[in-house]
């Protein structure tokens, strides 16, 4: 591996995927539709991105709620509001990085994709020409 990937995993909040074992995947509920058709299931570093996803998407709403409704200091607001943009930064880089890498590897770029139960990727429809 690259030096360059080394850092970037060791010395950002990407190391959080280290951190993620099978124990800790957060197992989607979501049911098969009429026209989704089943293209493949998720490997375990898609689940581990998926699972910080979750935990990020989660935590940005607690910290909301607490914002709106517990009336913190003005200390408190501060170091929640940090947090608060931090945990959406990060929602979104793992969002992204989770289709990028199930597009590529399923050589999905022309379909809509999406994410079932029992970790199963659907793929339906191409998308519309240029």
């Amino acid at each position: 591996m690259s030096e360059i990937l080394v850092k970037l995993l060791k010395e950002t909040f990407l190391r959080e995927l280290d951190e993620i074992g099978p124990d800790d995947f957060i197992e989607p509920d979501w049911e098969i539709s009429p026209g989704e058709t089943i293209v493949g299931e998720m490997n375990d570093l898609e689940k581990a991105i998926a699972t910080l996803f979750y935990r990020k998407s989660k935590l940005k709403s607690l910290i909301h709620q607490r914002l709106i409704f517990d009336k913190p200091t003005p200390t408190e607001k501060e170091e929640l509001e940090y947090t608060f943009f931090e945990s959406v930064g990060q929602k979104d880089t793992f969002y992204e990085l989770m289709w990028a890498i199930i597009r590529e590897r399923l050589n999905l770029y022309d379909k809509a994709v999406g994410l079932r139960r029992d970790s199963r990727w659907f793929g339906m429809r191409k998308r519309g020409a240029f």
